[in-house]
């Protein structure tokens, strides 16, 4: 079949219509329409250029994947249990790596040093943990900050253990021979290793500490926050509300003359009243105490409602 020729039959059709050939205008114009085929080369090569960045950025993150996982794999930073330890005095190596719940063999900037931190400072006499990660050779440098000893702790049977209260007032547990408290003073506390004392006894506590003389022995009760009672060089006293203490401690070292020919009797030196300060005595009886005179003198006996508390 013959190709089909739309020019030459719309030729034809002139010549039938005596129209005669086209005019040498028409075929200038024919000649001068611009050609499509460049056009179509440009939008062919911005397509090429477009895939060609394409590929090339698959590549790239092929690469980058394959890389990582080389890292991830590689064994030339994987943590193997090679640690440091600085600063532990409280507590020992052997502990610490007890406290450690971190699988080996994995890449090291994969541990976490806050939940490392995290576990460690469990230990009641850790104060403060700071890790550190070094990858040549993979290690974790860890500085210890133990807590410092104010006071001893005494349990309810009146033997020392080897509890301490830091300043904070947390109660941790420490070996005897390692600790040196800052005060020679023992307290009764209903506080457990791990837990801290009410905020409120806490600043009752240090206010009492800071007007205690230095090297004077003594316990400090304060498992009643309401009723607090001391043992100042071997004096029982009666402190009553924490409140005032600076005032009532005042008024002791100023009674413990006067009470010195009542020592073999006396229960306790009752400050519950600062300004009107009493021996009780262990008959019951009570010794009001004037600071003006030398010699105090003997009240009638306590009455029902005001019955003294059993000896500490």
């Amino acid at each position: 079949m013959a190709n089909f020729d739309p020019s030459r039959r719309a030729g034809d059709r002139r010549l039938r219509s005596g129209e005669g050939p086209p005019a040498n205008a028409e075929l200038g114009a024919i000649a001068e329409k611009p050609s499509i085929r460049p056009a179509l080369a440009r939008r062919r090569s911005r397509r090429g250029t477009r895939r060609r960045r394409a590929l090339l950025r698959r590549l790239v993150a092929v690469f980058a994947l394959a890389a990582i996982g080389f890292l991830w794999l590689g064994s030339f930073w994987r943590w193997e249990g090679l640690m440091t330890v600085t600063g532990n005095r409280l507590v020992s190596r052997q502990e610490i790596f007890s406290r450690l719940f971190i699988p080996q063999n994995r890449p090291l900037y994969s541990l976490n040093p806050r939940t490392i931190s995290a576990q460690l400072s469990a230990l009641p006499p850790i104060e403060e943990v700071v890790i550190q990660r070094w990858l040549f050779p993979p290690r974790l440098d860890v500085t210890i900050v133990e807590r410092d000893a104010f006071v001893a702790v005494v349990n309810s049977s009146q033997d020392m253990t080897a509890r301490w209260i830091d300043r904070a007032g947390v109660v941790f547990q420490a070996p005897v021979a390692r600790m040196t408290p800052r005060f020679s003073v023992q307290v009764w506390t209903n506080a457990q290793p791990g837990e801290r004392i009410p905020p409120k006894l806490q600043a009752h506590l240090l206010e009492l500490l800071a007007i205690w003389p230095k090297g004077l022995t003594g316990r400090i009760d304060l498992r009643n926050e309401k009723d607090i009672f001391l043992s100042y060089s071997n004096w029982p006293v009666r402190l009553g509300a924490p409140e005032e203490a600076t005032l009532k401690v005042a008024i002791l070292q100023e009674l413990i003359p006067l009470a010195e020919p009542y020592r073999e009797r006396l229960k306790y030196i009752n400050l519950r009243f600062p300004l009107n300060p009493t021996l009780v005595l262990k008959s019951g009886d009570e010794v009001k105490v004037e600071k003006d005179s030398e010699s105090p003198r003997v009240s009638p006996s306590v009455k029902p409602s005001e019955k003294s508390p059993q000896a500490r």
